[in-house]
């Protein structure tokens, strides 16, 4: 969320200042007591360029992408509040929930087709799958709607939960493997992006979703078989033999989904390896290190994997889902260990820098 918004700002500040407006702002309080009648001029150019900016910004589809990685993050604080006040306060979980389900469909379901309504500025070689970041918050959501299910205190309402997150999940999949259509035609065309630094991580993009999509339809699997079974004093055996199809089919499911999700990571780190093979022998471009914004890229599609494998592993008991969850969660908190040490090192750096040039100044 916080790179989201910071990416967001940064874009606006950038536009802002390119803008011939603000060399008129600059001048303007530069010499404001000889120009004090131009004061409603530059306030009308300055706002009404600030108004083109962010229109553009919600409704660019090269733009807009921020929208998914907010919407994401407030969802994961709505889990961690159900996680904690789902015994207590379970209204105030499912108005959560609500909300979130409000933002995902806001984001991916009016949005999304704006965006495709208005004229493209994407050029099929610049093609980057981090379009599906607004959709992949209507699976983000359907997970967190499984997992209020059991807190829900009326039978309406749990099946309320399970028949809304299903058609999310349903929806998010299919647009995403749309755009991932798109993708693979492109790779096929133009290849792979290992000459680029700044493209060489969005092939973990498209991993997110596939991890994404199989925990929830895992989850989806497993509270059906609950509704029809543990919610009923005496099911019958016809609820127990609809509870076992719908599982199975969801593990099933969520079985060609992980199969994807490996390939496409083994797809991502041989590009890795590619891209630091190609550029060995020029140190200055060989930039790979985890001060690099992209190896964040990497966090979500690892994190997303290891609940899929795991969900896996609830539904089936094998041991090599649950050791194939290890693995990603291993790669997750690694990745996001090294980059935070390579964070913090970086800003020691910096003000190492200004603490250095603030002591020469005053020399």
């Amino acid at each position: 969320t916080l790179l989201g918004c910071f990416a967001l700002h940064l874009r606006h500040l950038w536009v802002i200042s390119t803008d011939p407006a603000v060399s008129l702002v600059y001048n303007y309080h530069k010499s404001s007591h000889r120009h004090r009648h131009h004061h409603h001029y530059l306030y009308d150019k300055v706002f009404a360029t600030s108004l083109r900016i962010k229109t553009e910004l919600l409704y660019d589809i090269t733009k807009n992408v921020f929208l998914g990685a907010m919407i994401i993050g407030i969802v994961c604080w709505c889990n961690v509040l159900q996680a904690v006040l789902s015994d207590e306060c379970p209204v105030f979980v499912f108005v959560l929930w609500c909300c979130c389900v409000t933002s995902a469909l806001v984001s991916s379901v009016v949005v999304f087709p704006i965006c495709i309504l208005q004229k493209s500025k994407v050029n099929i070689e610049e093609f980057a799958p981090t379009l599906m970041l607004p959709l992949v918050t209507l699976m983000v959501t359907s997970s967190m709607g499984h997992n209020i299910f059991v807190n829900m205190s009326s039978v309406e309402l749990k099946l309320c939960c399970l028949i809304v997150s299903f058609i999310m999940w349903c929806v998010g999949v299919s647009m995403c493997f749309m755009i991932l259509a798109v993708w693979t035609y492109r790779c096929f065309v133009f290849k792979l992006p290992v000459h680029e630094r700044s493209t060489v991580f969005l092939c973990f993009v498209p991993i997110g979703f596939l991890g994404q999509g199989a925990h929830c339809i895992q989850l989806f699997g497993l509270y059906t078989q609950w509704y029809f079974t543990l919610e009923k004093t005496a099911p019958s055996h016809s609820d127990i033999l609809r509870g076992l199809i719908f599982r199975n089919i969801a593990l099933f499911t969520g079985l060609v989904l992980q199969g994807l999700g490996f390939y496409l990571t083994i797809v991502a780190f041989c590009v890795l390896i590619a891209f630091r093979s190609l550029h060995d022998t020029n140190k200055k471009r060989n930039t790979l290190n985890f001060h690099d914004f992209g190896w964040w890229s990497s966090t979500y599609p690892c994190g997303t994997m290891s609940v899929g494998c795991y969900a896996s592993y609830m539904l089936t008991g094998w041991e090599f889902e649950r050791i194939l969850s290890v693995v990603y969660a291993g790669i997750l908190f690694t990745v996001v260990i090294l980059c935070l040490v390579a964070f913090l090192i970086g800003l020691g750096k910096r003000l190492r820098c200004i603490f250095l040039r603030i002591m020469s100044d005053r020399d």
